[in-house]
């Protein structure tokens, strides 16, 4: 699966010309405004369905037909009184069916009839999202790459992340691979400023020295990425092959926005999922009310959810994820 990028004078000229060039069942899994006019979309091409076999001339009988194992009724929340506030709850934050009945299938289930049943609710998602941390580094570098779509908060949650580890007393630096896009180097050039560490900027083509990093006296270095995922994926790959054997940790971490739709959070994971992420950070979820699908995702996907980013804010608007956030996530539909 491939995503290209179309750009157009207006939103109508850019969706004409993603329809032009990659057909009626293109999708649009992001769009990005730029200041001074223009749009850019992020388009995915829907895979072909695979040819149907030609049917063999020769007549094959049917199998003897096995013993069907009963099938179980399936289970409706909505007519048990116990779990049918939690099923409310869910439909309202966007839970799918299939989550919300394996969900209250186990509340109502639950072996200890004295736990409210919103406690049974919260303990049973947060067994599902356990937190997910840094591997402990002894020795060398830790080099950090946020991957994901332009305009999904990737420099933002680097530059939130960048800060909190210098509130740690990290020796912290900021890097990027967007040397192209007008203006991305000049915006992270500006928060390095802020935040008093260096800016490296990784040129493509150019091969970077690992004992540049193995022996800078950085604890982490923070990668920014490009957007594009046929880029980012080949960049990321020969920087970890020219690491190999040196004192660097090389950590992948995918940002989704609470805002994108299923279809195009699953687009996204599979065009970088051959970089094989530790884990997920979640943005915008100041955005909507709806968080349970990209929750979900991450669930289905066996991602981790690493952090939660709910605002702009770079000293407030981030947390560590963990049972109790994504238990409010899918309860309330936002961070308490």
């Amino acid at each position: 699966m491939q995503i290209h990028r179309v750009t157009g004078a207006s939103l109508r000229e850019a969706l004409l010309r993603a329809q032009s060039e990659y057909g009626d069942d293109a999708v649009v899994i992001q769009q990005e405004f730029a200041p001074g006019g223009g749009v850019t979309l992020s388009v995915a091409e829907k895979a072909e369905p695979a040819p149907a076999r030609r049917a063999s001339a020769k007549r094959v009988l049917p199998a003897p037909a096995a013993k069907q194992a009963p099938v179980e009724p399936e289970f409706d929340p909505a007519r048990v009184p116990l779990v049918r506030e939690v099923a409310q709850r869910l439909a309202r934050t966007g839970a799918s069916s299939a989550f919300t009945a394996e969900l209250c299938r186990e509340i109502a289930a639950w072996p200890d009839a004295d736990v409210h049943v919103m406690d049974r609710a919260a303990e049973a998602i947060g067994r599902r999202c356990p937190a997910v941390q840094l591997k402990r580094l002894d020795h060398g570098t830790r080099i950090v790459a946020l991957v994901g779509l332009t305009g999904v908060g990737k420099t933002t949650t680097l530059v939130k992340l960048a800060a909190r580890m210098l509130r740690a007393n990290r020796r912290v630096e900021i890097a990027t691979l967007d040397s192209r896009r007008v203006g991305a180097v000049e915006q992270l050039r500006a928060w390095a400023k802020q935040l008093g560490v260096p800016l490296t900027v990784l040129r493509e083509g150019v091969k970077p020295h690992a004992r540049a990093f193995e022996g800078s006296n950085v604890d982490c270095v923070f990668l920014d990425t490009t957007g594009n995922p046929a880029a980012d994926v080949a960049q990321i790959q020969a920087l970890q092959a020219a690491f190999a054997g040196a004192r660097v940790a090389f950590d992948v971490y995918l940002v989704l926005p609470a805002t994108a739709s299923r279809e195009a959070l699953e687009l996204v994971t599979r065009a970088y999922s051959a970089l094989s992420p530790e884990g997920i950070v979640i943005t915008k979820l100041d955005e909507t009310s709806t968080p349970s699908p990209v929750l979900e995702h991450a669930l289905a996907a066996k991602l981790g959810i690493a952090f939660l980013s709910n605002g702009p804010d770079v000293a407030l608007h981030l947390q560590r994820s963990g049972p109790e956030a994504c238990a409010d996530l899918f309860l309330r539909g936002r961070l308490a």
